[in-house]
């Protein structure tokens, strides 16, 4: 069963991946979903076991190495 400290982190995924290839404060996330920043990191990681600025750098990661094995994109336009 999904509870409210579920609902704000897929939200705050959610927005992150929006916001993926922009430079974005995490404090600025938490705002948008109305609660403290301190609150939001410390729900995040005890969520998903990493905190949010961690989460969203690995999230580019994936995204990076999975077009480096496509050939559509040089490495110049990846990073």
């Amino acid at each position: 069963p999904s509870n409210g400290a579920d609902d704000l982190i897929t939200a705050a995924q959610r927005l992150l991946l929006h916001h993926g290839d922009e430079r974005i404060a995490m404090p600025a996330i938490a705002e948008r979903l109305s609660i403290s920043y301190a609150h939001f990191r410390r729900c995040f990681k005890e969520r998903v076991g990493m905190p949010p600025g961690t989460w969203l750098i690995r999230r580019r990661l994936e995204r990076a190495c999975h077009l480096l094995c496509n050939d559509e994109f040089s490495v110049t336009d990846i990073s």
